[in-house]
């Protein structure tokens, strides 16, 4: 074979080879970008699909389900959408979507390889709770015949080319050009290959010398270029790499602007906090991407990136300053801003750095709640003591007029007014206390309806009168043990929630009903009560409702939708701690626009359902008794009716007294009654002082304000007994004459 002819082969075939390389990446870029395509798109639509039909799937909305799966079905690789329920039928389909034409694919009857096929299971979750799963085929099986038919006509294009190649190449090479050729053609092939240092060989065919020194100058020129690319671009690529891995580490968000405030860079943290993306904020002004507001006023904060370039300073936010993300969340920051400065110390750019300080604000505002309601506390126990006292000396002083007024029924009537009005006003009192934490919780035989009577006759003469107050007591077995002061409280705040909830007006009924309780029902609920009879207790207003998001969190301490300074947020916590105290369970239901039920269960008492009581009898005896009150009213009825009763009664104003005359008397003294909160020395160290000199000392602690942890503590170290101010005759009677038996 001649040289020629053998140089026109290993050309064409060279040339041939390119080509067909040419076209191999064509077919394959072809292919990726096809079958990316259609996976982006299929990826879009299972999102699309995922976050549309949770909430149809969840509510068995038919209408919305089909409607989501027609509209995944507008994608033409889709060949089926199959759901799947949860539970134990996990595998059982509940609705599904074939294509008629490729049915048999999806069904399994016709070979298809794994290559043709695109499945997707997407598990659903609605707020963490699996409800199903969403089975997806697609077909890629159009793209590969679409290819086929690509890559036949790229072999056809190859073939003509080729024919028509020989032909040239064979003028060409009779022409005596076929040996520079092929000389320039081997080096084309090395600098095709990115050999760009190969040397351009001489030929003394003028025309293809040229052509070679114009490669061989192109050659030399990319070649200079090139490294000055790379030794620029390894450099950017370093710094931004520096820069990013800086930026992304730090805890704090980070926002970088231009000289015109518009945004060029973002951290992580930054677009968390924000809800913008770099790509979707880079370009924007700095006001559009970082909304604040004064979180007192509401009012919209100066942009801090306008007071830097303005001031070309350092500035920080004031206190009190709210970040508003894209999706309307809200978030305490606390921030700072400088500018950025090239070589020469122009601006041309500000840093935002700022932090996410929301924890700590809550954790403040609680403080300063705790801190109130300690305060108010403490106050409402002074109060409750002192006024005590006073309520002490006119029930005493009341129950001694008794013997006087024999003869006069009017006079007696009117006592007795005086006697029922000072318990409700006790009664009152021990709310106070209980309120302050001083008042120990008590259980016993309570009537719910009467407690329900009681809230609502507070209720009348407080909340709005174009509040429609309804009471059914439907309960025939209405009695429970419990704490009545509690209770009411938590009837109260239930109450008042909704009276709040009907700013203009509405209707709140109070419906109570015996039901029973089952084993299932008490394994379902997060609340540990007790199969059996229980009395159901509903509140149900017409108000404005609770937002669903803000249902799991009504009853958290500290938990409020009020306005700033307008609620505490313990309300419903402290109902929810009652109730649960009660052995009960409280739920609710709430519709926006419609209004608010909830519904609380309390076991019954198995007891027999009327609480009666003993008549109240004076027991008399003998005895000298030391009373120890700074109160003078308290010492003066105190006395009066344990001398009605038999006794010798000595006093003291207060603790250093008491120390003195039973130093002198205490060998002819029976019982000390001793007060708690006095001057110069309270109750608790008088005891300890009169156990050193006398460590079989009897003493009954009489206070109408002490902690449940020190009457223990005195209690455990020989405290004969403890009565709570004001108290009645009897009740001073029994503790009295219990004591001296013992």
């Amino acid at each position: 074979m001649k040289l020629t002819t053998r140089l026109i082969l290993a050309i064409v075939l060279i040339t041939t080879g390119c080509l067909v390389l040419f076209s191999s990446y064509q077919y394959i870029s072809t292919q990726n970008r096809l079958y990316q395509s259609i996976t982006d798109r299929l990826d879009a639509d299972v999102e699309f699909l995922k976050a549309s039909i949770v909430q149809p799937l969840f509510d068995y909305n038919d209408k919305g389900i089909n409607y989501c799966l027609l509209a995944a079905m507008n994608n033409e690789t889709i060949l089926s959408i199959i759901v799947l329920g949860a539970g134990l039928e996990t595998n059982q389909p509940l609705y599904g979507y074939y294509r008629e034409q490729d049915k048999s694919i999806v069904q399994g009857f016709v070979s298809v390889t794994e290559e043709e096929m695109l499945i997707r299971n997407i598990e659903l979750l609605y707020v963490d709770e699996f409800i199903g799963t969403i089975k997806i085929t697609a077909s890629v099986r159009k793209v590969k015949e679409h290819l086929l038919r690509v890559l036949a006509g790229e072999l056809l294009r190859i073939f003509i080319l080729n024919i028509l190649l020989i032909g040239f190449l064979i003028v060409v090479v009779r022409l005596k050009i076929v040996k520079p050729i092929l000389s320039l053609t081997a080096v084309a092939q090395e600098l095709a290959q990115g050999n760009l240092r190969k040397e351009i060989p001489k030929v003394s065919v003028k025309e293809v010398a040229e052509l070679g020194n114009s490669i061989d100058i192109l050659r030399k020129s990319i070649l200079s270029k090139i490294g000055i690319l790379e030794e620029k671009n390894s450099e950017l690529l370093t710094n931004e790499k520096n820069l990013s891995t800086t930026l992304n580490s730090i805890g704090d968000a980070v926002i970088a602007t231009d000289e015109l405030g518009q945004v060029v860079r973002m951290n992580p943290v930054a677009e968390k906090l924000t809800g913008w993306t770099l790509a979707d904020a880079k370009g924007r002004k700095l006001p559009d991407v970082f909304v604040i507001r004064n979180a007192l006023t509401g009012e919209l904060c100066e942009n801090p990136v306008d007071i830097v370039l303005k001031t070309e300073s350092i500035v920080g936010l004031a206190n009190h300053t709210v970040l508003i993300s894209k999706d309307e969340t809200e978030y305490h920051i606390a921030d700072s801003g400088a500018p950025i400065r090239d070589d020469s110390g122009a601006v041309n750019g500000v840093v935002l750095v700022f932090r996410d300080v929301s924890n700590e604000y809550k954790l403040e505002e609680q403080l300063r709640q705790s801190q109130k309601l300690e305060a108010v506390g403490q106050l409402a126990g002074g109060v409750a003591h002192d006024f005590n006292n006073a309520l002490g000396g006119i029930m005493g002083a009341t129950e001694l007029l008794e013997k006087y007024l024999i003869d006069d029924p009017k006079a007696r009537k009117y006592r007795q007014m005086i006697l029922d009005s000072s318990t409700r006003a006790a009664d009152l009192t021990s709310n106070l206390l209980t309120f302050s934490r001083s008042n120990p919780p008590v259980s016993s035989i309570i009537d719910v309806h009467g407690i329900i009577e009681e809230t609502i006759s507070l209720l009348k003469k407080t909340i709005d009168r174009r509040i429609n107050l309804v009471y059914e007591p439907r309960a025939t077995n209405s009695k429970i043990v419990g704490d009545p002061a509690h209770l009411q409280s938590a009837f109260l705040n239930m109450c008042i929630n909704a009276s709040h909830a009907m700013p203009s007006g509405g209707s709140l009924e109070i419906v109570t009903k015996n039901i029973e309780i089952d084993e299932t029902f008490c394994q379902l609920t997060p609340f540990k009560i007790q199969s059996g009879s229980h009395i159901q207790v509903e509140f149900m207003d017409t108000g404005h409702g609770i937002k669903q998001e803000h249902l799991t969190k009504i009853f958290d301490p500290f938990f409020t939708t009020k306005a700033q300074g307008k609620g505490t947020g313990l309300g419903l916590a402290s109902v929810y701690g009652t109730i649960k105290h009660h052995q009960g369970s409280i739920t609710v239901y709430s519709e926006v626009g419609k209004g608010t039920s909830f519904s609380i269960l309390l076991p019954v008492s198995q007891e027999e359902n009327k609480v009666s009581k003993e008549p109240q009898i004076l027991k008399k005896g003998i005895g000298r008794i030391l009373l120890v009150d700074d109160e003078e009213i308290m010492r003066l009825t105190a006395q009066a009716i344990l001398q009605d009763l038999g006794y010798e009664v000595l006093l003291a104003d207060d603790g250093k007294q008491a120390l003195r005359v039973f130093q002198e008397q205490g060998y002819q003294i029976d019982l000390v009654i001793l007060d708690m909160v006095m001057p110069n020395m309270n109750g608790s160290d008088c005891f300890k002082a009169l156990q050193e000199i006398d460590h079989n000392v009897r003493v009954i602690l009489s206070s109408g304000f002490s902690r449940e942890e020190n009457v223990e503590e005195m209690k455990n170290n020989g405290l004969a007994g403890f009565i709570r101010k004001p108290y009645r005759s009897a009740d001073l009677s029994q503790i009295v004459f219990d004591t001296l038996k013992q």
